[in-house]
C-alpha cells in the first residue's frame, strides 16, 4: 500500500503549529512585566540533583545547548562556539581600543549564558481561558545563574553572614519542604535596557507540599529534565561559527537548536 502523502502532509502541519506551543505549555509562565509567582521546588527524578544545569549559546539568531558538561563544577568538554568566544577575548587583549570594544562585543552576544531547570508544583496559575488553578504541574522552572546561586545558597546556608540553612526545600515527605515566591523585578541595565533581576525571591516557612495523593501524583509524573538538553553535533555547531564569521552562507533560517530560556534574566 502507497504512503499518503497528503496524510503525511497534514499531520507535518499539526506538529509545526502545534508543537512548540505544547511543548512551552511544560514551563513556569513568568509574569509580563514585575510581579511574582509562588512554586513548590520538587525532588529529582532520579540521582542526588533535583535540577540540570545546561549552557546556552545565541548565534545567527539561533539558540543552542552548549554540548559542555558541568562535571566537579567545572565546565569542561569541546565546543566550538565557546573556542571563538575564548579567541575574541584573547585577540582583544593586543588590539587597539575601538577594536577590542567590538570584538568584546562580539564575544558577549555569543558567550554561553548558564541555565537551570527544575521541576515544580505553581502554586496558582491563570489558565488560557481565564481560569484559576491551583497545584498545577509538575512544571519546569527555568532559571539564570544568579537566581540559581541564591536557591542554593538558601539551602545551604552562609557562614559569612551568618544565614541558617533551610536544608531540603524539595521535600515532600518530612518537615524540610518549603514554597519558593519567585519575585520578578525589572532594573536598568547598559543604556535603555531593563532586565528581569530575581534577587527579592524567597522561600516562605516550611509546610506540607500538598496530600498523599496528590504528592503521589507529582512524582510519577516528573518531567526528565535531561532531555530538555537537546545537543547538536560538533560540525553543526562549527558550521554555526563559520556562518557567523562570514566564511560559510547560512542557508537554514528556520531551525532553532532547542534551548528554552523563557526569561533572559540577570544579563548584564
Amino acid at each position: 500500500m502507497a504512503v499518503d502523502l497528503n496524510a503525511i502532509k497534514a499531520e507535518y502541519t499539526r506538529l509545526e503549529s502545534a508543537g512548540q506551543s505544547n511543548f512551552l505549555d511544560n514551563f513556569v509562565p513568568m509574569p509580563d512585566g514585575e510581579g511574582s509567582v509562588v512554586l513548590r521546588l520538587l525532588p529529582p527524578r532520579s540521582g542526588v540533583l533535583p535540577f540540570v544545569a545546561t549552557r546556552t549559546h545565541k548565534i545567527n539568531g539561533r539558540n543552542f545547548h552548549c554540548p559542555m558538561n558541568l562535571i566537579n563544577n567545572k565546565w569542561q568538554g569541546t565546543c566550538p562556539i565557546c573556542n571563538h568566544y575564548r579567541s575574541l577575548w584573547k585577540q582583544s587583549d593586543t588590539a587597539g581600543k575601538e577594536e577590542a570594544d567590538a570584538l568584546q562585543a562580539e564575544a558577549r552576544a555569543i558567550k554561553p549564558v548558564e541555565r537551570y531547570y527544575w521541576n515544580t508544583i505553581v502554586r496558582t496559575l491563570t489558565n488560557k481561558q481565564g481560569q484559576v488553578e491551583h497545584n498545577v504541574g509538575p512544571k519546569i522552572f527555568s532559571c539564570g545563574k544568579q537566581l540559581q546561586s541564591k536557591l542554593l545558597r538558601a539551602m545551604t546556608g552562609d557562614e559569612v553572614i551568618g544565614r541558617e540553612q533551610l536544608g531540603d526545600v524539595t521535600d515532600v515527605e518530612g518537615t524540610e519542604g518549603r514554597d519558593l515566591q519567585v519575585i520578578k523585578r525589572m532594573v536598568k541595565g547598559g543604556g535603555d535596557e531593563k532586565y528581569p533581576n530575581y534577587n527579592e525571591s524567597v522561600f516562605k516557612n516550611p509546610s506540607p507540599a500538598g496530600d498523599e495523593e496528590e504528592v503521589a501524583t507529582w512524582l510519577e509524573n516528573l518531567h526528565d529534565l535531561n532531555s530538555l538538553r537537546r545537543i547538536v553535533t560538533q560540525e553543526e555547531l562549527a558550521r554555526e561559527v563559520r556562518i557567523h564569521r562570514g566564511q560559510e552562507k547560512d542557508t537554514d533560517t528556520a531551525f532553532d537548536g532547542g534551548t528554552i530560556n523563557i526569561e533572559a534574566d540577570e544579563t548584564k
